[in-house]
């Protein structure tokens, strides 16, 4: 087969081909993994790796290239070549939702699941969850999961139950239930799509009602994604054990200390919360106002380390988009943890209020953990 035929562009790709040759040989039902790839290729080996270690029979892996520059599409080629279940696509650069729609509609599996370039599994994780999905008839299976966050010479991990394989998956049914559980603050189902395996069939609908991404949201597409799903959902199962390892580098101060990104993932939020289309119970209503709030106070403080709280223009965003969540419902901010209520009164009442409390809280956030964040930005000579 030639280079041409196994790394298909975005005019020519069918996947039929790839698909069938590797079912004939599997007798489980085929699961699509669709993995993103943006300038990847000092994590991608090892991610796909992960995936392809995975004891489910019949899986096949659909690489994204969405317009790399570094030397990820050569590895992405490379691995097409050598594995006869894994399909390597290239398209322009179009974001993370961009390129999942790609794989989306590359998929042949009659299960659906996604997976970071950067990020590692326990090789028993799509065994485990299809067979819960199976033996519950539910059409999301979900699984805890760690979070390693790389901090400069800093490495966190922030989750991490012990995996001993012995426990029950638990059930939640109806779609109310479980739009409560998706956007339950700190909620161990969470919104990521990582950590979840879809029947493809929820996905999929009919032409007209297809679920893909929205390609306009660079920010919370994953949470728009879930939502409209769940919608859909008449089951869920979900496992405790941490089947997956989710990596997440923090570059230097002046690289992640940008409320822009907040404030747009509070604007997506915004929108997901007016859309009459999503027909969301009460209990989901509030506690999006709480994630709202929850972003909004990043925001601030990300504004507040790194220009002191001069630029008006941002904070006013800020104020409007959490103004509107308090004046509708104040009962969302009881969602937030503790140590963010005081902090949340003292904005909504002064900018100098917040700043002094933020301060004089600012020992105890160095003591937590994330540490190195703050101690860059104490050093930065922002004032008070």
């Amino acid at each position: 087969m030639s280079d041409m035929q196994r790394f298909r562009d975005e005019a020519s790709l069918s996947g039929a081909a790839l698909s069938e040759a590797f079912l004939s040989k599997s007798g489980s039902k085929l699961l699509s993994v669709i993995m993103p790839v943006y300038n990847s290729e000092q994590t991608l080996r090892r991610a796909v790796s992960s995936v392809l270690s995975q004891s489910y029979g019949g899986l096949e892996l659909i690489l994204v290239d969405d317009g790399s520059t570094d030397g990820s599409r050569d590895i992405c080629r490379e691995l097409s070549e050598a594995h006869e279940n894994v399909l390597a696509i290239r398209k322009e650069n179009g974001g993370p939702a961009s390129a999942r729609n790609r794989g989306l509609r590359a998929a042949q599996g009659a299960y659906i699941a996604f997976v970071d370039a950067d990020d590692k599994l326990e090789p028993e994780m799509y065994e485990i969850l299809i067979r819960d999905m199976e033996a519950a008839g539910a059409d999301i299976a979900a699984c805890g999961f760690d979070s390693n966050v790389q901090t400069g010479s800093e490495a966190r991990v922030l989750t991490s139950p012990e995996l001993n394989g012995q426990s029950e998956p638990e059930i939640l049914e109806g779609r109310d239930s479980l739009l409560s559980e998706l956007t339950r603050p700190r909620s161990c189902v969470g919104w990521s799509l990582w950590n979840k395996v879809y029947k493809a069939e929820l996905l999929k609908g009919t032409d007209e009602n297809a679920v893909f991404f929205r390609e306009e949201l660079r920010i919370n597409e994953d949470l728009e994604f879930n939502l409209r799903l769940f919608q859909r959902a008449r089951r869920l199962c979900f496992r405790k054990e941490s089947l997956y390892h989710y990596s997440r580098e923090l570059p230097g101060l002046s690289k992640t200390m940008s409320s822009d990104q907040y404030i747009r993932a509070m604007e997506a939020i915004a929108a997901m919360l007016q859309d009459k289309e999503l027909q969301l119970p009460a209990e989901a209503v509030k506690n999006l106002g709480t994630e709202l709030l929850n972003q909004g106070l990043m925001a601030a403080e990300t504004e507040l380390l790194v220009t002191g709280l001069r630029d008006g223009k941002s904070l006013n965003r800020i104020m409007k988009l959490m103004s509107s969540i308090l004046d509708r419902d104040s009962s969302a901010a009881s969602g937030l943890r503790t140590d963010q209520r005081p902090l949340l009164s003292a904005l909504m009442k002064s900018k100098g209020l917040y700043k002094a409390l933020y301060y004089a809280e600012l020992p105890a956030k160095l003591m937590l953990g994330g540490g190195e964040i703050y101690k860059r930005a104490k050093a930065s000579g922002s004032d008070r």
